[in-house]
């Protein structure tokens, strides 16, 4: 059974941080202020009041991290919810003709809408949209496996709003390599951000760079490659091939069909296949006549009639 964790340390200085930038840019600032540690901690006990509100009022968070929600997790949450009730309340801001936009704590929203509840309990910020997709981000961080597109993703919604990499770096408690593999993701094309969207665990931060670097190569020919790409993409999926192997596989697919043989005019050629297995061969030119059968699937008995066969329709032919 799933248990809510309440609200560690680091979320309620996350917490706490996003809406003193959200003060701050009240107050007349130009550019979003990180507070440091020290101005958090001297107000992390500071809450706000909770409240209970319609379910049916509060919308999903426009920017939320999160793409897939595992359904069992959430059958667990719920049953726990039946018992305890929601523990920790969720976040909302304040939005237009009277409704609510999710915060934080969408797991639990979900879990309560399993259980058909009319309402659950809130607490209401005032945070701006940087503001909200930081703490969407940090709570998924702190309390959830997200996968490493999605973090990415994330990461590049809020970029600019940050001096440097490095600063970002140390706002999430990440190393800068981290960052650099993770921003890799947004430069994908949208063919490539399609199929993630779908399945965000098929590429992982540890190959996001010689992904990015192998398509904006010049070797790289979207028109000509991209179907190998996917090949070998839904092949990863498959559990077929691994993400160690994944750019060397594309390019030997690649460099093998540019290098395959192609057969003269004139030249015919078959195959025999038997339940679906390709057992030999046929094929035949103007000068020569080529059959060829795998040894375990003839006898002596079969290769004698087949000898026969032929050596008796040779022998009609007019010289």
């Amino acid at each position: 059974m799933a248990v809510e964790k309440p609200l560690s340390m680091a979320e309620l200085k996350l917490r706490k941080q996003a809406k003193l930038n959200s003060e701050s840019q009240k107050e007349g600032a130009t550019k979003t202020t990180l507070v440091t540690t020290k101005e958090i901690d001297a107000q992390v006990g500071d809450h706000s009041k909770q409240k209970f509100l319609n379910i049916n009022l509060i919308d999903p968070n426009p920017f939320q991290p999160r793409k897939e929600f595992d359904i069992d997790e959430l059958k667990s949450l719920a049953e726990s919810i039946s018992i305890n009730g929601v523990i920790q309340p969720i976040v909302v801001r304040a939005a237009v003709q009277g409704r609510y936009e999710l915060i934080a704590g969408e797991r639990r929203l979900r879990a309560s809408k399993l259980l058909e509840k009319t309402e659950i309990p809130v607490v209401i910020e005032m945070v701006d949209d940087l503001n909200m997709a930081i703490m969407a981000l940090a709570e998924n961080l702190d309390r959830a496996d997200l996968s490493d597109y999605e973090t990415g993703m994330s990461l590049a919604g809020i970029q600019n709003h940050f001096q440097n990499k490095t600063k970002i770096a140390e706002y999430f408690r990440r190393t800068k390599k981290d960052v650099d593999r993770l921003l890799a993701f947004n430069s994908f094309p949208y063919w490539l951000k399609d199929e993630l969207n779908s399945n965000p665990r098929l590429i992982s931060k540890t190959i996001s760079q010689p992904v990015k670097a192998y398509l904006e190569s010049s070797e790289y020919k979207d028109e000509v490659h991209r179907p190998y790409f996917l090949r070998c993409l839904r092949s990863m999926g498959e559990g077929a091939l691994t993400q160690a192997l994944f750019i060397d596989t594309i390019k030997r697919q690649i460099r093998d069909a540019s290098h395959k043989k192609v057969s003269p005019a004139g030249v015919v050629k078959k195959s025999y296949n038997v339940g679906g297995k390709n057992i030999g061969s046929f094929s035949y030119d103007e000068k020569n006549l080529n059959i060829k059968l795998n040894a375990k699937v003839v006898n002596s008995e079969l290769a004698d009639e087949l000898f026969e066969l032929i050596n008796e329709r040779l022998g009609k032919l007019k010289t």
